[in-house]
């Protein structure tokens, strides 16, 4: 199906025809509303430890394991080829790549292939498209209007939204005044293998949950459960949020373990009852990492959530 797109892409020539390895990340949405007074509702202050008990030590959190395995966070070298051998992207003489196992912050494929690697091991990981890009769908294209892309752009050049999201023009239709684009991945399609070297290996801080107003103590969200939540984002320290479903028409609904949102807030809710306030403490290695989110969010940000949780629909899945 074609459609017409709403955004107007930018231009993207000038970068690598890979994006780097993690997976792209929802448009942070800003704005200057404080959350709802409801969710700063008085009740029980209890905290809970997610990752870790409250005895544990930023000492004992940092230690480094032997192996890395889901829930603990890794710094890698990568250099990724195509079947061929062509170089696609690397950071072997650069900064590391940083990421929590099992979060889906980078390639399911990446992350497969580190699990069970120990500090210093190299280790060559054979990735299916499923695994890296996805598979090529033919037809994924959409028109746009031809003055939303830079002027001096031609067919085959890359371009890429305000979100982050890249696509190929494929078409350019002057007497239309439109453009048609390729919202398949570049690298769509496409076998690759990964050099992956394991630099360190870390158990990450803990998300806490501290209790503002007590749940009914018998509902709680599993995996697969579709949850609807009134929440508002902070950054550490910060009056202001930068994101709120205040400004949503309806509150903000998805199914856990997806993806949808951040790891830190998934993990927070799975420990909440329905009808439940509470603040949600989540490091940055289970929010948005070293990468940061466009200009809202910097690198290695810790996160504050007020979140209420106000429905859980059941196996959404």
């Amino acid at each position: 199906a074609v459609a017409t797109a709403r955004a107007a892409p930018r231009h993207a020539r000038g970068q690598p025809l890979a994006p780097a390895l993690r997976a792209p990340r929802a448009t942070v949405c800003h704005c200057t509303t404080r959350p709802s007074p409801n969710l700063r509702c008085r009740g029980a202050a209890a905290a809970r430890h997610l990752s870790a008990s409250p005895s544990s030590t930023d000492a004992d959190l940092a230690s480094e394991l032997e192996s890395a395995q889901i829930g603990t966070r890794v710094k890698v070298h990568y250099r990724g080829t195509s079947a061929d051998g062509t170089e696609i992207e690397s950071n072997v003489s650069g900064e590391p790549l940083e990421f929590l196992v099992g979060a889906g912050q980078v390639l399911r494929g990446v992350e497969r292939g580190v699990q069970g690697m120990r500090v210093n091991e190299t280790r060559c990981v054979k990735l299916e498209p499923a695994e890296a890009y996805g598979e090529y769908v033919e037809g994924k294209c959409m028109t746009v209007a031809i003055d939303t892309i830079p002027e001096g752009t031609k067919a085959g050049d890359m371009v890429m939204f305000e979100d982050g999201k890249r696509c190929t023009v494929r078409e350019l239709r002057p007497q239309a005044q439109e453009a048609l684009l390729d919202l398949n991945h570049p690298l769509a399609g496409v076998p690759m293998e990964f050099e992956l070297t394991l630099l360190s290996i870390e158990q990450p801080r803990p998300v806490q949950v501290k209790v503002l107003c007590p749940g009914n103590g018998q509902d709680f969200p599993r995996p697969g459960d579709q949850v609807t939540v009134e929440y508002a984002g902070f950054l550490k320290n910060s009056p202001e949020p930068f994101d709120s479903s205040a400004t949503r028409i309806n509150p903000l609904s998805f199914i856990i373990g997806t993806g949808q949102v951040v790891s830190g807030m998934e993990q927070g809710l799975l420990q909440m009852s329905l009808g439940e306030e509470a603040e949600l403490f989540v490091p940055s290695e289970h929010a948005y990492g070293t990468s940061g989110a466009g200009e809202a969010i910097p690198p290695n940000a810790d996160l504050t959530f007020l979140v209420k949780l106000v429905e859980i629909t059941k196996n959404s899945l």
